[in-house]
């Protein structure tokens, strides 16, 4: 450690002695060669400006080489009572200015790369300490949504044999209880799959680095949803998509759940019909999913991408976390999404994700929402 400390100390003495030798040379070539004279006192101050960076003690020195040592070298009869004691003066100012300017900005380097090493390391101490938090708490939503998945498939087992075993004797107020009922459990284990699905996209972080085909994903959630399509008369229509840098499985339930949602809230006086187009912008692509349904008030264009954010109410099934999946997915893809909508003229939601080429400048992947 001690070594280390005097080393630049060291280095700082020796420059001064090369940098003064180099401007003997200087001076012994212009003489020789009967130069520019004015370069002589020019090569010495630059001797003494980049000794003096090296500390006080270096420039000291190259100021006393310069004014004292050197005039021997090329007379020696110098008498040392003729030197201009306001030159002597004016370098020694400029040496310690020097020196002082050079010790105040190393300490702020010093302070800056502490600052950095600090934040390096408060950064990378919250990181590791949010990944913890992160998987403790995917880890309870799973246990969370087990236990209690469990009793409600016991309730609804039972309500079920209940009714299929007295239907007609109860009275029609029991089987509507029974309904609700019914209905209650159905609806509670469609928000515990929504919140355990969500709980994943929040989840840990993985690497894509091979394009998808979002056409060929598109294809296949069309497919999923074909009973649903069929039952409602929905057309569902898309323009060329590309190949993209994603996370497949998500980009799969964010088209389902759009397509899911303009056919729940459907103009009930037309069949639903949806497009999904793409445009490439620079260094992303923008997707559309237009519908013609009920369309959207302005005021909860933002508020529709919260967490149990419903609109109609019972009147329309659902948990009203979709979107705030589609939200999270697509802001884990460096992207973003919104809405364009008026009452009774339909929705348009419009996302973004990064092209190849964002992908490339960013070192060939993409952190991703982890799915299991």
């Amino acid at each position: 450690m001690r070594v280390r400390r005097i080393r630049p100390v060291l280095d700082g003495y020796l420059i001064a002695v090369v940098s003064m030798a180099g401007a003997v040379a200087i001076t012994f070539a212009i003489l020789q060669t009967r130069g520019f004279r004015a370069a002589i006192a020019f090569a010495y101050l630059l001797a003494i400006l980049a000794s003096a960076w090296w500390g006080y003690g270096p420039g000291l020195l190259a100021c006393a080489l310069c004014f004292f040592v050197v005039p021997y070298v090329f007379n020696r009869n110098f008498d040392i009572h003729k030197i201009d004691l306001n030159r002597v003066t004016l370098s020694l100012v400029i040496s310690v200015l020097v020196s002082r300017v050079s010790v105040m900005t190393k300490r702020s380097q010093e302070l800056l790369r502490q600052a950095n090493e600090d934040l390096e390391r408060r950064v990378a101490e919250r990181t590791a300490e949010l990944a913890r938090s992160n998987a403790e708490l995917e880890q309870y939503a799973y246990v969370a949504s087990h236990d209690l998945q469990e009793p409600l498939r016991t309730i609804n087992t039972m309500a079920g044999l209940f009714v299929k075993r007295y239907r007609g004797q109860l009275g029609d107020d029991a089987e509507e209880l029974l309904g609700y009922i019914e209905g209650g459990v159905r609806r509670m284990h469609d928000l515990i799959n929504d919140l355990l699905t969500f709980s994943r996209v929040m989840g840990d972080e993985f690497k894509v680095t091979q394009g998808v085909n979002l056409e060929n994903t598109l294809e296949q959630v069309i497919g999923v949803c074909q009973s649903e399509l069929d039952a409602t008369g929905a057309v569902v229509t898309h323009d060329a998509l590309p190949t993209l840098p994603v996370e497949g499985l998500q980009l799969s339930q964010v088209f389902q759940n759009l397509l899911s949602n303009a056919i729940k809230y459907r103009n009930p006086e037309q069949p639903p019909r949806v497009h999904v187009a793409a445009r490439q912008t620079a260094h992303e692509w923008t997707f559309s999913v237009t519908d013609n349904g009920l369309g959207i008030e302005p005021e909860y264009h933002e508020r529709i991408f919260g967490l149990f954010k419903r609109l109609h109410g019972a009147q329309v099934p659902g948990t009203g976390i979709g979107l705030a999946i589609c939200k999270r997915i697509i802001e884990r893809h460096k992207g973003r999404i919104w809405v364009e909508s008026s009452p009774g003229a339909g929705s348009t939601f419009l996302f973004t994700l990064p092209d190849s080429a964002a992908l490339s400048s960013a070192g060939g992947e993409l952190k991703l929402a982890k799915m299991r």
